[in-house]
């Protein structure tokens, strides 16, 4: 039921629907020799839906007289009503889907103006509060005199107007009027062919009034060219400047040219712990990788602040209870002022969850740390996310350049539409910003590279992680110190190579071997790791990272 009502509801929002377009407006201005303007005006609307009013706006200040009107073909009754800081001319009736020949007829006292030398008109035969646009407006000036001694003026100067001028009829015709534009007249006309008129607040000469138009003419056109001018640049700019941080920034230089030739390094390169270093070979992947965390849980071991033991714990299953021998950890009291941010956040975890004294690894896919667990990896996440921030890595200019074009073209694409709505110019600019800065945001690795030092390491540990991953290199290359094989061991974890560097310790060193308790404890690291991805993909909602 609560379908077809939802159905039955969009039925009736689609039925409802309506809308209308002004296919043509004629407008007929009666100038009469005692200042008195006869309006006609004939606006053809085509409604889709439904309608029970049709109304022209005018000023309030604007004094009308007279005022009727009627629809051809059609019943309607007239109105003259004020609302909302207008004056509207009113036509109501039942319109349904149909075409309707409205008429208003009116007339006006007081516009046309004694100038020194001359009579003007200067008027909006069409207004801008027009939500819509006009398939052609075609207005009509009819004067006392023939239109040879007059001179006119439209605003806003270089549209495409057609102009008739002959006998005593002005004709003015925009075709595809816009919607919210204006059409004003500013007519100049000889002083005798008027008496009684209102005098004018800017009283000018008729040349005043020409040479103004004039001016203003040049000034818009100019306005005009540098508008477009700096339109063409705003859209180029942004595609200009990420061409060129690209180029010039989205490079990486060759390592030589920085001084690095070697082809592998036998020892970790930098102090960096195994998250720090899986980020860093992959920073555009998650702060939070499983393998990541096992190897750290090891770096706590070989650094001393965990303690690690193969223990027997007790397995509920259907058949009963069963001993399992399980990897364990717990917590020693050394400082751990030396631990980094995600370092820290795996002991704490580790610490709030020891039963017995001791935290199987089977407790990171135990249901009932699934909060806690989401805690951690997001804290692991943010601190290895955070310290990669702060390595100043990664040259990001290429990237801040084209974010900070974008930004402020941003701005100017609202203040146009502020200023103008519905300026297409505006939109445009406004669409182009937000692609630019969607792909910046997403993708700040188009535009940015590594820095010098950034690059460096990162080339020095990729080759760690080649060395660590060539069996012949380890055992011919690798020296005789079983702390520094356990290193090994500990970045391998987090490359997901171990097995490679158990092998080659089992050959260079099998009586050290026995006694290192992370290798003798390695056949536990993949079902750690596996614990580990298990629990936090469930808390994390099936992601391995938040």
């Amino acid at each position: 039921m609560k379908l077809m009502a939802i159905f039955v509801l969009a039925l009736a929002s689609l039925a409802a629907a309506k809308d209308y377009s002004v296919q043509s407006a004629e407008l007929d201005y009666y100038l009469n020799p005692d200042g008195t303007i006869n309006v006609v005006e004939h606006i053809t609307y085509d409604l889709d839906g439904s309608f029970y009013q049709l109304y022209v706006q005018k000023p309030l200040d604007l004094d009308i007289e007279n005022a009727s009107g009627y629809c051809a073909r059609k019943e309607c009754t007239f109105s003259q009503v004020p609302y909302e800081g207008w004056d509207e001319l009113r036509l109501d009736g039942d319109f349904q889907d149909e075409r309707i020949d409205a008429y208003f007829m009116y007339t006006v006292k007081g516009e046309i103006l004694e100038q020194k030398d001359a009579s003007q008109f200067f008027y909006k035969l069409w207004g801008d509060q027009w939500e819509k646009g006009v398939g052609t407006i075609d207005a009509r000036i009819h004067l006392p005199g023939d239109v040879s001694q007059a001179s006119y003026f439209m605003h806003p100067p270089g549209r495409d107007y057609r102009v008739n001028a002959s006998g005593r009829t002005l004709e003015i015709v925009s075709v595809d009027h816009p919607a919210k534009t204006y059409l004003e007249l500013n007519l100049v006309m000889p002083k005798g062919w008027f008496s009684g008129l209102r005098r004018a607040e800017r009283y000018m000469t008729r040349s005043e009034i020409e040479d103004g138009e004039r001016a203003y003419a040049r000034n818009e056109a100019i306005v005009g060219f540098l508008r477009m001018i700096l339109t063409i640049i705003a859209f180029a700019a942004l595609p200009l400047a990420f061409i060129f941080a690209y180029l010039r920034f989205g490079t990486e230089k060759p390592l030589s040219s920085l001084g690095y030739l070697a082809e592998y390094e036998r020892e970790p390169p930098g102090p960096l712990s195994p998250a720090q270093v899986s980020y860093l070979l992959d920073p555009q992947g998650e702060g939070f990788r499983p393998e990541a965390l096992s190897a750290e849980m090891l770096a706590l071991v070989h650094s001393g602040h965990l303690e690690m033991e193969e223990r027997e714990v007790i397995k509920k299953g259907l058949l009963g209870e069963r001993k399992e021998k399980k990897l364990c950890f717990r917590c020693t009291e050394k400082d751990t002022a030396t631990l980094n941010g995600a370092q820290a956040a795996l002991r704490a975890f580790i610490a709030s969850k020891e039963t017995d004294g001791w935290f199987s690894v089977d407790g990171f896919s135990d249901q009932k740390n699934a909060v806690s667990l989401r805690i951690l990896a997001k804290n692991f996440d943010s601190s290895v996310k955070s310290w990669f921030k702060g390595t100043n890595y990664i040259d990001g200019r290429g990237n801040n350049l084209v974010m900070g074009l974008a930004g402020l073209l941003l701005v100017v694409s609202v203040v146009m539409l502020l200023v103008v709505e519905g300026d297409p110019v505006g939109i445009l600019l406004l669409v182009e910003s937000i692609a630019f800065l969607l792909l910046a945001s997403l993708k700040p690795t188009l535009l940015g590279r590594w820095s010098d030092e950034g690059r460096v390491a990162e080339a020095k540990w990729k080759n760690f992680k080649k060395f660590l991953n060539d069996y012949t290199l380890l055992r011919e290359k690798a020296p005789r110190d079983m702390a520094v094989w356990e290193e090994y061991l500990i970045y391998a974890t987090g490359f997901g190579i171990a097995d490679k560097v158990q092998k080659a310790i089992k050959v260079v060193m099998p009586e050290e071997a026995g006694r290192s308790r992370l290798y003798s404890s390695y056949a536990f690291y993949p079902a750690m790791t596996r614990s580990i991805s298990t629990g936090t993909s469930a808390a994390t909602g099936g992601r391995a990272s938040p």
